[in-house]
Order: C-alpha cells, then sequence, then structure tokens
C-alpha cells in the first residue's frame, strides 16, 4: 500500500486552523510553511471535483474531435474503411 505525500497546510490561521488567511493574503515569510510555500511558486491547490470537471471537459472535447475526424469528409468512414456497419464512436 502505497501513501500520498502529505500536504503541508497553513498555520497562518488561529480562528480558522488549515484554512488560509482570508482575501488571498500570505503571512509574514517564515510563519506559515504552506503561506512561504505559495510565496515561493507552488501553484495554489484546487478542489477535487473542479479538476474531475475539466479531465471531463477535455475528454469530451477530444471525443468530439475523434469523432468528426472519422465522418469528416476524407476520415476513414467517408473513404469506406469501415464495415458494413460503422460502430466507432458507440460504447
Amino acid at each position: 500500500m502505497t501513501t500520498s505525500p502529505s500536504k503541508t497546510v497553513h498555520t497562518c490561521n488561529p480562528s480558522d486552523p488549515g484554512k488560509p488567511l482570508p482575501f488571498g493574503r500570505k503571512a509574514e515569510a517564515g510563519v506559515c510553511p504552506r503561506c512561504d510555500e505559495l510565496r515561493n511558486g507552488a501553484p495554489p491547490r484546487t478542489l477535487s471535483w473542479v479538476d474531475n470537471v475539466r479531465r471531463q471537459e477535455q475528454e469530451d472535447a477530444q471525443r468530439t474531435r475523434d469523432i468528426r475526424a472519422h465522418f469528416g469528409p476524407h476520415g476513414p468512414h467517408a473513404r469506406g474503411e469501415c464495415g458494413p456497419v460503422c460502430t466507432y464512436g458507440d460504447w
């Protein structure tokens, strides 16, 4: 079993531990390890559902491009490379 590396959490917000300071502010250097990471160029984290939606949109767009290429004027379907019943893109 593999474990994922632990994420550095904010220690700068005493009223809401683990959360960043409001309005995108960062703690002074050396006070909060996560603020220091962000200040040094670490990417901000996103919510997993946002990542899932973006990935699904990319996959849908790729599938649309593939289907258009297959059924396009110079694609395999137009050239007769499909069988008697074309099932391209079916699940």
